[in-house]
């Protein structure tokens, strides 16, 4: 399929900040679905300027892979769990490879084996999408499904609105009410310096990295001072509640339990996207310096 051609065709599009081998990267998690789970996508659509992209996934391939994960789902309700575990495990192999940037200066190693060390955060980066991005395909096209079978249970359309954003919320504590949390908690000034080693990755984007500073966090924890901490307790009391009083078939709430699971997973997919742009950032500051190129340059590689 020539460009002419794909532009005809039905996609789904998503615009956010990136540069290119941060997320041509993370399109290399299709090997990984194909390796790991047999299935993957055929193809993407991107468009990038500057340091923005736009990222469109092919619409027949989130239809294709909703019903195959839907199917899974019929079949074996630990799905998404038992794909979890494979994502979990290769988190751990990134780990690794971050304890060995942490304790490698960068500034000491070859050419080469700059170059080497790029490819293999390149790979983390895919690794850190991998088999995860199912998660797309089932909640794009299973949403849609949960609000509509809704429908049955609840005729108000103002209520069928509340009822469908607390059953889709999250129940989990995400990154940000983690580092949210962190900041409430700052005493001193190495309360900072521990927020800072902790969550050094959470100002980083699709584009690449953001140092976090002590001004950042100054401003953070001003930001959020009226903020109230989220009861998550509470939200999941709530949404058992609505279950249970609209006495929801099980099949309607296995594919709700299917889509809160999957929020939290992508919540921390993010977590671990941002970090893996970090150590592959810090490879190309280094190199950057090297050869003498704004790093800018060296981010629209793919």
């Amino acid at each position: 399929m020539n460009l002419k051609q794909a532009l005809k065709e039905k996609w789904y599009g998503q615009g956010f900040n990136a540069t290119p081998i941060m997320i041509g990267s993370a399109a290399f998690c299709c090997d990984i679905m194909e390796r790991n789970l047999g299935f993957s996508y055929t193809k993407y659509l991107y468009d990038f300027r500057n340091d923005f992209g736009d990222m469109s996934y092919y619409f027949p391939d989130l239809k294709r892979l909703g019903k195959i994960l839907e199917n899974k789902l019929k079949e074996n309700p630990e799905y998404f769990q038992n794909i979890k575990s494979i994502y979990d495990r290769h988190m751990e192999e990134s780990a690794e490879f971050y304890n060995k940037i942490e304790k490698t200066d960068l500034r000491k190693v070859s050419e080469q084996e700059l170059i080497d060390l790029l490819k293999k955060a390149s790979e983390r980066i895919s690794y850190s999408v991998g088999v995860s991005h199912i998660i797309e395909p089932f909640v794009l096209t299973t949403d849609i499904k949960i609000k509509k079978e809704l429908q049955k249970y609840v005729k108000d359309k103002s209520e069928l609105n509340r009822i469908f954003t607390i059953l889709m919320a999250p129940v989990k504590e995400s990154f940000v009410n983690r580092y949210e949390n962190a900041l409430r908690n700052i005493k001193t000034k190495k309360d900072i310096e521990n927020v800072k080693k902790e969550f050094f990755w959470i100002r980083n984007g699709y584009a690449g990295r953001h140092i976090l500073t002590d001004e950042d966090i100054k401003e953070e924890l001003e930001s959020i001072k009226k903020k109230k901490p989220m009861d998550l307790k509470k939200m999941a009391e709530e949404k058992n509640k609505i279950i249970d009083r609209l006495n929801l078939p099980d099949d309607l709430i296995r594919k709700i339990k299917a889509t809160e699971f999957l929020t939290y997973w992508q919540d921390e997919r993010k977590m671990h996207i941002i970090m893996a742009v970090d150590y592959a950032d810090r490879i190309l500051e280094e190199l950057a310096e090297r050869i003498g190129f704004d790093i800018k340059y060296l981010r629209q590689m793919l």
